[in-house]
Order: structure tokens, then sequence, then C-alpha cells
């Protein structure tokens, strides 16, 4: 599944859900028909309202997805279209490659910066957020991580922003201490079974 069809998903649901006050069993479908509903308007390959329902194992019928559907484009004014993060990343990568003249290391922190933005959906703290705050903030994070030298990183603070840099500082800090979080899980996890695990399977 594409990237953003997540992020996508994720930014139909928490503004469904900073609205209405749901109980478990409503929130599920609410998940499950903003899934539908980012892949029905945003991917080329189209998922059926069936397989969806079948994802439930019975638990919602087909009526009431459709009837949600509807509801949650109503409630969101039909803005289904939202800025993410990982399109900021795509837009400032050729940016960061100009600036720097180092495309393989570039390559690298959007790499990184893509997977931080993964992480990023599973805590609360980033649903209010900007999306090109929390892009500028995986950048400046993957560069933390990857150890990126200081001449490069100020290179890249010309990249351009509306802002501030405590606020980018604050949010790269969120992001770092989650995958530290991620990669020991991931160790952990790893070491237990014998086998690789997924990196991101603190969240599940």
């Amino acid at each position: 599944m594409d990237r953003d069809l997540v992020f996508i998903a994720m930014s139909f649901f928490d503004r469904y859900l900073s609205r209405y006050s749901v109980d478990e069993t409503l929130t599920q479908l609410v998940a499950m028909t903003c899934l539908y509903l980012a892949v029905k308007v945003h991917s080329s390959k189209k998922i059926s309202i069936s397989s969806i329902v079948s994802l439930s194992r019975g638990f919602f019928r087909l009526d009431q997805v459709v009837k949600m559907e509807m509801c949650i484009m109503k409630s969101l004014n039909w803005y289904l279209n939202p800025p993410t993060p990982s399109t900021f990343v795509d837009i400032l990568h050729p940016m960061m490659v100009e600036l720097t003249e180092d495309e393989d290391s570039m390559a690298e922190i959007k790499d990184l910066a893509k997977y931080l933005l993964e992480l990023s959906v599973c805590d609360g703290y980033f649903i209010n957020k900007n999306p090109s705050l929390i892009a500028h903030a995986a950048i400046t994070a993957a560069m933390n991580v990857l150890a990126t030298p200081i001449k490069i990183q100020r290179r890249l603070q010309a990249l351009p922003t509306s802002a501030s840099p405590p606020s980018i500082d604050e949010c790269a800090g969120r992001l770092h201490n989650i995958y530290s979080v991620s990669m020991s899980e991931h160790q952990l996890s790893s070491a237990a079974t014998g086998r690789e695990a997924s990196p991101t399977s603190v969240f599940s």
C-alpha cells in the first residue's frame, strides 16, 4: 500500500473523531471506512466494499459502510485531498539535493524520514501538527539518527518553512524517541523469536 494512503486515511480518521465522540465498535467502522475511502479516492488499485466488510468478519454490513462513508465525507466537508507530510518530503527532496550536491546522502535521509513519518501516525501528539512541520521534523530527526555532518545540516537549514526552529526541534525530538523505542522493541523481538521482526511491531 502506498505510504501516502496511510496518512490520508489517518487524516480522515482523526478529523472525523475530532468532531464526533464514538464508542469502540463505531471507531472500528470509522477506521475501516476511512481506509476504504482513501484507497477509493487516491489509489489506482481499488478495493471493493465487500472486501472491507469481509475484513470485519461479518461484524459490519455493506450498507453500514456505505452510510459511514457518506457521513465521513459530509463531516469533512468533502475535503478529501489533504496535504501529507510524505508529500512535503517529496517536494523538499530535490531542494535538498540541490543545496548539498550529495544525492546519495539525501536519498538515505529521505528514506529514513519517510519511515519516521510512518511511525508518527501511531502517536496522537502529531494529530494537530501541520504536515509541513512534521516533514521538516522528520528530515531533521533523520539527519540526527544518521549523524549527518554539521556542514550538510546547516545547508539544509535553508529549506523553506513557515515553522519555527523550536517547533521543528521539538517534533524532531519526539520522532527520534519513537524511533529509538521502535528499534529497541525490534531488537528484543528478534532476540526472543530468533527471527527478524517488523520494527513497527511496537505499535501493533
